[in-house]
This record gives C-alpha cells, structure tokens and sequence, in this order.
C-alpha cells in the first residue's frame, strides 16, 4: 500500500483579479511538477466564484478550515500583501502546521 500523497494547501493573492487567478494555476501546476508526491489544493481554484457571493469573513473560514485539513502551507510570491494570505500564514504559525516559501520569499512579515 502506498503513502497518502501529501496534502500541501497553496496560498496565492487574488482579490478577484483575473491575473493572480492564472498566476495561481501555473503556481499550483509548478508545485505539483516540482513535488510529484503531494496533493497541491488551492482555494483560490476551487471557490474563486464564491468570492463575489460570501462575506469575506465566510469565506476566509472556509478556507482555514481546509487548510486545518492540510499537512503543509505553501506561500507563493505577493503572500505578504494579501490580507487573506497573511492570515493563513498566522493560523498556521499557531496551529503549528509547517510552512514552506515559494522560491525568493520568506517568512518576513
């Protein structure tokens, strides 16, 4: 029986820009091309319909309770600026979930 691929949550800025929603794609195909035993999940592709549709209060929960479900955060470039980013970042800090940075980032807040 094989390992269960790794469960890796890839935080990305969006704000409802198209731009960062193609960044978010090629970033989530890198991720799985560079690191072929991990399961690379983005909310950002999964509910970027509901950003427009949910409080953004709602939809940050439901992004931090998948990232509970997760095994590591993955920040990719631009984290810092993102206020949903950010506070991914900080759940993870205290839910002592591991953190990786995308290449040229680092934990600086």
């Amino acid at each position: 029986m094989n390992k269960r691929n790794e469960l890796v949550y890839i935080s990305h800025p969006y704000g409802g820009d198209d731009g960062n929603l193609r960044k978010t794609e090629t970033d989530v195909t890198y991720y799985r091309a560079k690191n072929p035993h991990t399961l690379p999940i983005s909310p950002v592709l999964m509910w970027r319909k509901l950003y427009y549709m949910l409080p953004y209060e709602d939809g940050l929960e439901m992004c931090l309770d998948l990232l509970s479900r997760c095994d590591r955060l993955y920040l990719c470039k631009g984290w810092q600026a993102s206020r949903g980013c950010m506070a991914e970042w900080a759940f993870a800090v205290a839910k002592g979930i591991p953190i990786e940075y995308e290449e040229g980032e680092d934990d600086e807040v």
